[in-house]
Parts: C-alpha cells; sequence; structure tokens
C-alpha cells in the first residue's frame, strides 16, 4: 500500500540527545558519580516515570533530588535536564519540509518525552510541521513507546489512516520492530553523527517504501 502518513520520533531523528552529558552535569548537585546518576534516573525507572505524565515538572524535581540525595534550586535542576537536548538534526527537518509540500502526506510527532524537555524542543524549528493534533506525546497520553501499543494506536489515529499506509521513523529498533508487528511499516533511523549521510539514507529508505517527493 502507498503511505500515506509518516510518524517521527525526536531523540536521535530530529534532535540530538545526549543523556551521559546531562547525567555528568546533575552530578555536581549531587555525591555520586555520572554512572550512579545516570542508573538512578536511568536504570532505576525514574525518568520512563516522568515520561508517562506520572509527575509534575515541580514534583518530578522534588522525586529526583530525593532519589539522588541532591541539593539545587528548580531553576537549575531545569536547566540542566533540558541540556539532554542537544543540536537539531536539520537534514531530517529539510525532508519533512520537502514531503509536506508534495501535499500527499500527514507528518505526526511520536515521542517518549516529558514535560520539561517538551518545553524545550517545542521551541524548535522542526515543531512547525506538528500543531497540537498531529503530537503523540507519551506523558500527555500515559504510556511510552515499549509499554504495548497505545502510544502508537494514538499517532495512528491522529494521522487519520490505517495502521498499514503509516511509517515510524524512529532510532530504537525495538520500537520500529513492535510497530510493524501492528501492521505499519518502519525505518530505523541510524544516527552516525553525519548529518549529510544520515540524511541520504533517510531519503533512500523513504523512497524504497513509496514516498515520492
Amino acid at each position: 500500500m502507498e503511505p500515506k502518513a509518516l510518524l517521527v520520533d525526536v531523540g536521535n531523528v530530529l534532535m540530538n540527545f545526549d543523556h551521559r552529558a546531562m547525567c555528568r552535569e546533575l552530578a555536581a548537585y549531587t555525591a555520586l558519580t555520572p554512572e550512579e546518576v545516570y542508573k538512578r534516573v536511568y536504570t532505576g525507572g525514574l525518568e520512563r516515570s516522568f515520561d508517562r505524565g506520572e509527575y509534575t515538572r515541580q514534583a518530578f524535581f522534588k522525586e529526583a533530588m530525593r532519589v539522588l540525595e541532591g541539593h539545587c534550586t528548580y531553576e537549575a535542576f531545569a536547566r540542566v535536564w533540558d541540556n539532554q537536548l542537544k543540536n537539531e538534526i536539520t537534514t531530517t527537518a529539510d525532508i519533512l519540509a520537502r514531503l509536506e509540500a508534495t501535499g500527499r502526506y500527514r507528518l505526526v510527532l511520536i515521542s517518549n518525552t516529558d514535560p520539561l524537555v517538551f518545553d524545550r524542543f517545542a521551541q524548535c524549528g522542526f515543531m512547525r510541521f506538528f500543531p497540537p493534533e498531529k503530537r503523540a506525546l507519551s506523558y500527555e497520553v500515559r504510556a511510552r513507546k515499549g509499554d504495548g501499543d497505545k502510544l502508537f494506536r494514538v499517532a495512528v489515529e491522529k494521522a487519520g489512516c490505517g495502521i498499514e499506509a503509516c511509517v515510524l521513523v524512529d532510532d530504537i529498533l525495538e520500537y520500529v520492530e513492535a510497530f510493524r508487528r501492528l501492521g505499519g511499516k518502519g525505518i530505523p533511523y541510524q544516527n552516525t553523527g553525519d548529518m549529510v549521510r544520515d540524511g541520504k539514507r533517510l531519503e533512500a529508505d523513504l523512497r524504497a517504501l513509496g514516498f515520492r517527493f
């Protein structure tokens, strides 16, 4: 079936993320090493809970300080937390602009994210492709990719077509494969750090699935 919609992840597809760098900064407000911070925030599941909308911004800050046994202001914490977001991947945004210009395809943002991170990337240029009705955000849906099919189903509903006409672009192969099992198509985005080469590969993969732009 000819594709009608593209579902696009944010992290390392539209914008580079660096969780380890953020943990190094956050460690300065604790007695922990950056590796210990990473384990308590990510391996321990705290970040996943925030992604699922289980905490408000302020409540997450307080819980993070408790878990990390740290001390800082909310403003300092929010600044450090946002610093996991790095530069925009402009070659992906350029492809979205060309797809949008054809008038053939619906673009939907699908992201495991929290309200603090969203506050930051909501200001990015690529958000012009995704008005509120074209966003499937884990903290709003209260489910992440990896928690089952709920977030995928919401994204497909926002695309306004059957899942068989939807293509997911995500840097996590596990999520791409899960979407394929539901009946959609998927492209595992390979972020090598070379935006030009990665963009050319993504364009070739999209064309191979029937996108015309």
